[in-house]
């Protein structure tokens, strides 16, 4: 049975460390072919001058070339890991990049300006730890250290570095917020949750059993001659397949592979045959093999049925750990909401936004 893991997942780093990074690739500096329009600013990218002003953080300016510096940094370092990336990702690497850019650089100026003032500083190790951090992330085969990412064609080592130190800064300013305001939990709590998983995860168990009677009722109306597709359209719960008498499509072995049990009900299928129900990853189903394209696939019908997930119930100290650091994200939060509401932050060539009138 699939479980949903309780855990607080922490992603970032802006050189392409977070998952969200990983959908996207390049394109020329010059490239015209693509209109870039930045969101709430109503300006396009492409018109801009190399050294136009995108934008100002109390008289702090971020220029187009810092811009393409950046993302074209960010592509090498791309492929420096998997050089076969196909041109149109890189194109939506790009696109993406321009528009992130811009936010990150005021959420870098406000808060550096806010450690500054508030004596807050980035030790060696914790340093340390996020350049080990990037290069697990970034490295190629053959790569030995950090420094072999800083000698990669196109590269400039100190945007590097200072990428890598803003993400420690922003970590530290985290702990110093956990620091400065704690959460204070209730004696309890933890016993308490804990308990509200198991209830939760004992709600499900007598739901998985509803719709394992659903299925097999089904099953046995197909066994009994009931026809395949009025019963998909009256109880699959996938919409886009309920319309299409739930027609599933043309699969192959690799991409059930992950599902071994019906993998192997399906192999054991002719035409015009469905299986029992079998759980997957994503719930309970019977499929039903409606033959073979000329190059071998399985096309394939189903009757889909929605199992919910059980929780994954952690340990006392994790979901405490994981309490404290959400309130630490929520007060980072907040701080950025402020800091942006009391600075001058200017889109020159487009509207202005975040500043002290803005609402």
């Amino acid at each position: 049975m699939k479980k949903i893991l309780y855990a607080l997942v922490v992603t970032g780093g802006f050189l392409g460390c977070s998952p969200t990074q990983d959908e996207l690739s390049p394109k020329t500096e010059n490239s015209t072919s693509e209109k870039i329009y930045f969101e709430k600013t109503g300006f396009k990218f492409d018109d801009l001058g190399l050294d136009d002003a995108v934008v100002k953080v109390d008289e702090k300016v971020l220029t187009k070339r810092d811009i393409c510096k950046m993302t074209e940094m960010n592509i090498a370092l791309r492929l420096h890991k998997k050089p076969d990336i196909a041109s149109n990702q890189l194109s939506k690497i790009r696109v993406k990049a321009y528009k992130v850019y811009p936010n990150e650089f005021v959420k870098n100026v406000l808060l550096e300006q806010y450690a500054s003032t508030n004596g807050i500083e980035v030790g060696e190790k914790t340093l340390k730890a996020f350049k080990r951090r990037a290069f697990m992330v970034l490295r190629a085969k053959g790569d030995k250290s950090y420094d072999d990412l800083l000698k990669i064609e196109g590269i400039d080592s100190s945007l590097v570095d200072s990428r890598i130190r803003f993400e420690a800064l922003e970590y530290e300013i985290k702990k110093k917020l956990k620091e400065n305001e704690p959460l204070i939990l209730d004696p309890g709590w933890a016993d308490k949750k804990i308990k509200s998983f198991h209830d939760y995860n004992a709600r499900v168990t007598l739901t998985n059993e509803l719709v394992f009677a659903r299925a097999t009722n089904v099953w046995n109306q197909l066994k009994q001659g009931g026809e395949f597709k009025s019963l998909a359209v009256k109880y699959t719960e996938i919409p886009a397949e309920r319309k299409d008498n739930g027609m599933w499509g043309e699969l192959d072995n690799d991409f059930l592979k992950g599902d071994h049990a019906l993998l192997a009900e399906i192999k054991k299928l002719k035409p015009g045959q469905f299986t029992p129900p079998v759980e997957g990853d994503n719930g309970l189903m019977i499929a039903r093999l409606d033959g073979f394209t000329d190059d071998g696939l399985y096309i394939l019908s189903r009757i889909f049925f929605r199992l919910p997930m059980f929780i994954e119930i952690p340990a006392k100290e994790e979901l405490i750990e994981s309490a404290h650091i959400e309130h630490a994200e929520k007060k980072y939060k907040d701080l950025l909401k402020i800091l942006k509401e009391n600075a001058i932050i200017e889109f020159p060539s487009g509207q202005k936004l975040f500043t002290k009138e803005a609402k």
